[in-house]
């Protein structure tokens, strides 16, 4: 049997096998990924959301009603009117503790839920 070898002058692949090989080309490409992907990690979202829906004492829904969102802690305070359907959402809420949401509309009493703890991509339900 006969066997052919071809063979570019001037161009041989061993100085990249020993490059690629190397100790410390592994060690670049794991640092490279790390600085790469570590920046994606820190631009992840660390929010939660707050949604609901308002209803009176005959289970209708209240709309424009407004509803607080608050944080003891932060004194973070937000406040939003319920759509027509009587609902509500907070969005891109920061994760943490001591929050409360409080609902207010006119002729009726005002409406308190306390101590909700969000976590990362959390959705919290508070209904009234």
């Amino acid at each position: 049997m006969c066997q052919v070898r071809v063979e570019l002058i001037g161009f041989s692949n061993e100085p990249w096998r020993r490059f690629v090989s190397h100790p410390l080309y592994k060690r670049l490409v794991c640092i490279s990924a790390l600085l790469i992907l570590g920046g994606q990690l820190l631009q992840a979202e660390v929010t939660a959301g707050i949604l609901g829906t308002v209803l009176d004492p005959t289970g209708a829904t209240v709309a424009n009603a407004t509803v607080i969102l608050t944080n003891a802690s932060t004194g973070l305070e937000r406040r939003i009117q319920t759509n027509p359907s009587g609902s509500y959402e907070f969005l891109a809420v920061p994760v943490g503790e001591n929050y409360s949401v409080r609902v207010e509309a006119a002729g009726f009493q005002a409406a308190v839920q306390t101590g909700i703890k969000l976590e990362v991509n959390q959705k919290y339900r508070a209904d009234f």
